[in-house]
């Protein structure tokens, strides 16, 4: 069996299925869902605009939003990528600035963070749109929020002072007393998920790692985890939670 966390794409649980893969992350669907509902019912625009790294990541977040936000009764008015070594993103931002996008949702990860964000500031995009993302490890989100962003919109996949529940006291507290002090972060806490999930198949299945055995035990699993209740879907093996 192949766990995966926190590794968003779609494509591992879509189009490149494989049934001894199972995943404790959320998707790049997800996301987009999540916050495109959000934006859109929030009535701050109706023209959207990504600007996303040029990788799975990125590409899958283009998909969802192509696939949502004509639901919701916005319109995918521009999609642009860059590579994930970028670090000036000013003909990328210009593009999206043109675009007329009355919604910027930005899909990046890796060391451009704070670079892509001063210069969002630095051109004027977060005076002329609503910039969305989602905020990411504790360092980087530090990095990028330290000072407040105005106008800008977040959606946090985990923060270890949001989750209300006694596994995510339990991982804190004890993540803090053997890292000195250092809290856990977004991949502690999908490793964490990921480790109670087999745990629990291997409980089911009386210690069998066999990978037909476990693919019986993990689908439809229902478990406790650092965010509250997740549950494997049987059909795709994404977890929702």
């Amino acid at each position: 069996i192949l766990m995966i966390d926190p590794a968003a794409s779609s494509g591992m649980s879509g189009a490149g299925f494989n049934p001894y893969v199972f995943r404790t992350s959320r998707g790049s669907f997800d996301d987009a869902f999540i916050i495109m509902k959000y934006l859109l019912d929030s009535g701050v625009g109706t023209k959207v605009a990504l600007l996303g790294v040029d990788n799975a990541f990125g590409q899958f977040a283009g998909m969802a939003i192509n696939y949502k936000v004509p639901m919701l009764g916005g319109e995918v008015v521009k999609e642009v990528y860059a590579p994930l070594d970028t670090t000036d993103f000013t003909p990328y931002i210009q593009d999206v600035m043109n675009s007329d996008a009355e919604i910027l949702y930005l899909v990046w990860s890796g060391v451009g963070y704070v670079q892509l964000f001063d210069q969002l500031q630095e051109l004027g995009a977060m005076d002329q749109m609503t910039v969305a993302t989602g905020f990411g490890d504790n360092v980087s989100f530090g990095a990028v929020f330290s000072s407040a962003v105005p106008g800008s919109v977040g959606l946090s996949v985990y923060h270890y002072t949001l989750a209300d529940t006694e596994i995510n006291d339990w991982l804190v507290e004890r993540h803090m007393a053997d890292n000195g002090g250092v809290p856990p972060d977004l991949f502690t806490a999908g490793g964490f998920s990921s480790a109670v999930a087999l745990a629990a198949a291997l409980e089911k299945t009386g210690g069998d790692a066999t990978g037909d055995v476990m693919i019986t035990a993990l689908e439809g699993l229902t478990f406790e985890g650092p965010k509250g209740t997740y549950y494997i879907r049987p059909e795709d093996h994404v977890c929702e939670q």
